[in-house]
């Protein structure tokens, strides 16, 4: 297992668009606080710098996922792989831990982009005032900043393996990694707004099943107040956390599932 991990990883290190992307991400992050400049607005913070990386980072993780597996099959190697000493079961779970020591690393470098970037913007701007976030309360200590910070890098990274088993699942059907990429941008842009008409739907109907739907499971975030979850998403914190891992789990299973009885 270890040594399928680490030519995966030999893999993806190759490829020139997993270092294509992880330099859009850093410029996409740069990209918001130069337009808050521009635009004369006197307050930056640290959350919006980190948000836009986020988003960017998921997209990064689709892709990556949705090709890992898919582009086997089109360049042939998977005959290569199943011919070896190595069972189907471990080839894919080599390809999870593959992306889950990527998303890892995607996450370092999404605090190590935002710390540069925030405090480049301390020491370059003076009538500009940097902040945690929009909604920062007055005193607040480094510490219980520091804090929200990693409650929200947990809400993202659940969030975004939620969406990741999913385009694993597609990938292990289908053999066009375009496809398979595709399908899982499809699911992870409209996954807001299908979110918020559950929620809509929760507050008009008494369909309170709905609240067990993966896509409500995608309104977790740790720093949001139980009241505040609970009025949108009818769960609180930890039980979406456990909601999304209990997904993780079945999508994964089911693709791997799939997978062992895909046609070469």
């Amino acid at each position: 297992m270890g040594t399928l991990v680490k030519n995966e990883l030999f893999k993806l290190r190759k490829k020139s668009s997993t270092w294509i992307m992880i330099l859009l991400m850093f410029v996409i992050m740069l990209l918001g606080p130069i337009l808050t400049i521009l635009s004369g607005s006197e307050v930056m913070s640290y959350t919006a710098i980190s948000s836009a990386g986020a988003l960017w980072l998921v997209v990064t993780l689709i892709s990556s996922a949705g090709s890992i597996l898919s582009m086997e099959y089109e360049y042939g190697t998977i005959k290569e792989l199943f011919a070896s000493k190595y069972s189907r079961g471990k080839i894919l779970i080599s390809k999870w831990f593959t992306i889950f020591i990527y998303s890892i690393i995607l996450n370092i470098l999404l605090v190590v982009y935002t710390g540069i970037i925030y405090y480049a913007g301390r020491l370059l701007t003076t009538n500009m005032s940097f902040t945690w976030s929009e909604n920062a309360i007055s005193g607040e200590t480094v510490t219980t900043m520091t804090e929200s910070f990693l409650r929200m890098l947990a809400s993202d990274f659940i969030n975004a393996w939620l969406v990741i088993s999913v385009v694993f699942l597609l990938a292990s059907i289908i053999k066009k990694s375009s496809l398979a990429v595709t399908l899982g941008l499809v699911f992870f842009l409209t996954s807001s707004m299908i979110s918020s008409l559950l929620s809509s739907l929760m507050k008009l109907t008494n369909l309170d099943w709905l609240k067990y739907t993966p896509f409500n499971m995608l309104f977790l975030n740790f720093n949001e107040s139980t009241a505040s979850l609970e009025k949108v998403a009818h769960l609180n914190a930890t039980q979406l956390g456990i909601g999304s891992l209990i997904y993780i789990i079945i999508f994964l299973i089911i693709g791997l599932l799939f997978y062992r009885r895909k046609e070469v």
